[in-house]
């Protein structure tokens, strides 16, 4: 069963939203930046799902507070050796 990206990353900014609203700071902008570690001790986590989970609610995120609508990405660490050209 496919999940559509979309509809939970739009779930997810309203569970942001809801927070920000509990915690007073509804309305506010940010620049939002994702630096995912690429590193290969982070493997495991990758390949687990956990980065996945992380990235979709910095997505959320991203909606309710980003304010250019976008996401500055910048990569941690060395990919793998394997990967490299």
């Amino acid at each position: 069963m496919s999940v559509d990206l979309r509809k939970r990353i739009v779930d997810l900014s309203k569970k942001a939203a809801f927070a920000a609203n509990r915690h007073g700071i509804e309305g506010q902008r940010a620049q939002v930046v994702l630096v995912p570690d690429i590193s290969a001790p982070m493997n495991g986590l990758y390949k687990s799902g956990v980065i996945q989970r992380a990235i979709e609610r910095i997505l959320g995120l991203a909606v309710a507070f980003g304010d250019d609508g976008q996401i500055d990405l910048l990569l941690l660490g060395r990919a793998p050796t394997h990967c490299r050209r």
